[in-house]
């Protein structure tokens, strides 16, 4: 009996385990970063440097238990190389989003239900965008020496929660 009992709490630990980092049919999860380190090149739109790459790499990693599902980017060299590790991991192509828009991107982003989606943006619009999706001003802009914080925003039903993460 101690063993049919023991087996079985076992089961129910691996069945919970499995599916922690999964949304549920209801549930999502929306994972918020500022693009990696650019390259300091003039340019309007400068691709990644190294320490860059390498971070986006980190965050692909990082975000591999995660189970993501859709992957947005804004349409700049640094935020798309920063999403394409992750991307190309799991096979997926990079959405692009515009982030002069970004009251009806969180109002679809809240509205993928059963998602766990993956979306970089900047210092300036990942904290707005977070804000917008969880309709209060938790979250200031970022420094601009800031490459490492890591929003989580998960949905479930009407209940939003946060918390900030570094990676």
């Amino acid at each position: 009996m101690t063993r049919l009992i023991l087996a079985l709490a076992v089961i129910i630990m691996m069945a919970c385990g499995s599916s922690k980092n999964k949304a549920s049919a209801d549930q999502t999860q929306i994972f918020l970063v500022r693009h990696a380190e650019k390259a300091d090149d003039g340019t309007r739109n400068p691709p990644l440097t190294q320490l860059g790459k390498d971070r986006a790499s980190s965050l692909s990693k990082l975000l591999m238990r995660e189970d993501i599902n859709l992957v947005y980017s804004t349409d700049y060299l640094r935020t798309k190389h920063t999403a394409q590790p992750h991307a190309a991991a799991l096979g997926l192509s990079v959405q692009l989003y515009d982030p002069r828009k970004l009251p009806e991107f969180a109002n679809q982003l809240s509205n993928l239900k059963g998602q766990n989606i993956l979306v970089v943006g900047h210092s300036n619009s990942t904290p707005s965008l977070a804000n917008a999706i969880l309709e209060t001003e938790t979250y200031k802009q970022f420094d601009e020496s800031e490459y490492s914080n890591l929003i989580v925003i998960t949905i479930n039903g009407d209940q939003k929660a946060t918390e900030m993460r570094s990676f």
